[in-house]
């Protein structure tokens, strides 16, 4: 099998029907992973000790208004209060300088690999038969890619020629309900129902990805060797016969 890669605007696929299938991506740019950096906030209230020194007591309903505090045990009546060390009488406010770098940072971004570089990687390894690291490539792009139906499709095919036919045949499943008229999948689901002898099941994929790709000799085969199978010798003979006609090296 070889893999062949596109040159295209957006996101394609190149599919080559025989025996199975690899379908290839264009690259994208990879996706920023955003890390914002924010700062503690600024011009934040002074606490009580802060505020200043000598402010009288405000009117209560006993006391009229303007009537000094009476003289306490420790303290002379009419005394004003001293002012502190840290603050002179009757002063204002205290002002907040703000912090020239007390601000939100701009967003950094850090570059993963995307969910093409892992397919892309994957289809590699795939043509140089490191079926583990393929598989692996495949299993990183679907966790970015969950509903690509392509990604589903090479990860079962790479199950398939390992011979994990169950596993192949969940994601041929998993993208043809992605992609219904994915043909491809179908044909390939049929082959891993064949080799576990589920004749019916697999005569039904055949048959559907003849409707989806009705020159495809090579699917005629596979439907007629499911026909034999069950015994149906005179529908195998009319896909041989289709196949022939297709492709005459069949013949061979």
């Amino acid at each position: 099998m070889k893999a062949t890669y596109l040159t295209i605007s957006s996101l394609g696929i190149a599919t080559i029907l025989t025996g199975f299938t690899a379908t290839v991506y264009a690259q994208q740019d990879p996706l920023p992973v955003p890390v914002i950096i924010r700062s503690e906030p600024d011009n934040q209230e002074p606490t009580s000790k802060d505020k200043p020194a000598n402010t009288q007591a405000q009117p209560t309903e006993e006391q009229p208004a303007n009537t000094q505090a009476q003289p306490t045990e420790e303290q002379p009546a009419n005394t004003q209060v001293q002012p502190t060390e840290e603050k002179p009488a009757n002063a204002e406010k205290p002002t907040v300088e703000k912090d020239p770098f007390s601000r939100e940072l701009p967003v950094r971004t850090i570059p993963r690999m995307s969910a093409v570089e892992f397919y892309n990687r994957g289809v590699d390894q795939l043509d140089n038969g490191n079926y583990p690291e393929a598989m692996e490539n495949f299993k990183q792009a679907l966790q970015l890619e969950p509903y690509d139906p392509d990604v589903n499709y090479n990860l079962g095919y790479v199950h398939h020629i390992q011979g994990n036919y169950q596993e192949a045949i969940d994601n041929y499943t998993a993208a043809i309900k992605i992609k219904t008229d994915y043909g491809e999948a179908y044909s390939n689901r049929g082959y891993a129902y064949f080799v576990q002898k589920k004749f019916t099941e697999a005569i039904a994929d055949f048959s559907k990805a003849i409707a989806l790709t009705p020159d495809n000799d090579a699917v005629y085969l596979s439907r007629g060797n499911a026909y034999s199978e069950v015994e149906n010798y005179f529908q195998a003979i009319a896909d041989y016969d289709r196949a022939l006609s297709i492709n005459p090296k069949n013949a061979m």
